[in-house]
C-alpha cells in the first residue's frame, strides 16, 4: 500500500482551507447521551449532526502546525494559539509546504442570543451550507438554512449547557 507524503497532506490541508470560507460551526444534540459521561465514539460514516440547534459562521481558520521544540510564541513570526494544551503556530497559505502545515486550526464564537438555551452535545464544522434567499447573517436556525452542505468534521461532547450569560468559543484543530 502507498504511503502520503507530508506534502500530501499540506495538499489536501490546502484544499480543506479553501472551503472553510464557506463552511459554519454547527451545534445538536439536545436529548442526553445513553451515557452522560461518555458519549458515543464518532463515526466517518456519519454525514449530519442529530437535532441541530444552529450555525454559526466560523470567526477564524488557518493552517496551522505544532510549536517545535525550540520555539516559544515569542520567538517566532507566526500567530500562536492553544488548543488541548499545546501550543500551534498559525501558518499563511504561501508558508504551508516550506512549514509542513498539515493541520486546520478552526474557531467560532458562539454569543449568547445567537441561539436557544439549553444543552448541545454535538459540534461540527459543515461546508457549503446555503440559507434560505433572502437571508443573510452569521448565524442560522435550521429553519433559515435551505441547504445543509457537508459535514466536514465533528466531535460528540458531553453535554454543554448554553445559558443567557454564556459566551463560547469552540475550537477545532484537525489533522489533514
Amino acid at each position: 500500500m502507498a504511503i502520503a507524503t507530508l506534502n500530501a497532506h499540506v495538499h489536501f490541508a490546502l484544499e480543506a482551507y479553501k472551503q472553510l470560507n464557506k463552511a459554519y460551526l454547527v451545534i445538536g444534540k439536545t436529548s442526553p447521551w445513553d451515557n452522560e459521561e461518555n458519549p458515543p465514539t464518532e463515526s466517518e460514516s456519519t454525514d449530519s449532526l442529530l437535532e441541530i440547534i444552529g450555525y454559526k459562521r466560523l470567526k477564524q481558520y488557518s493552517l496551522a502546525r505544532p510549536l517545535k521544540q525550540e520555539e516559544t510564541a515569542d520567538n517566532i513570526s507566526y500567530p500562536v494559539v492553544t488548543y488541548a494544551g499545546l501550543e500551534w503556530a498559525l501558518i499563511p497559505t504561501d508558508k504551508a509546504y516550506e512549514e509542513g502545515a498539515r493541520w486546520l486550526y478552526i474557531s467560532a464564537e458562539i454569543e449568547p442570543s445567537d441561539f436557544p438555551y439549553g444543552e448541545y452535545r454535538q459540534v461540527g464544522i459543515q461546508t457549503n451550507v446555503q440559507p434560505k434567499q433572502g437571508i443573510n447573517k452569521p448565524n442560522l436556525l435550521p429553519s433559515e438554512v435551505a441547504d445543509e452542505g457537508t459535514l466536514l468534521f465533528y466531535e460528540n461532547r458531553e453535554p454543554q449547557n448554553r445559558t443567557s450569560s454564556v459566551y463560547v468559543l469552540e475550537q477545532f484543530m484537525v489533522r489533514v
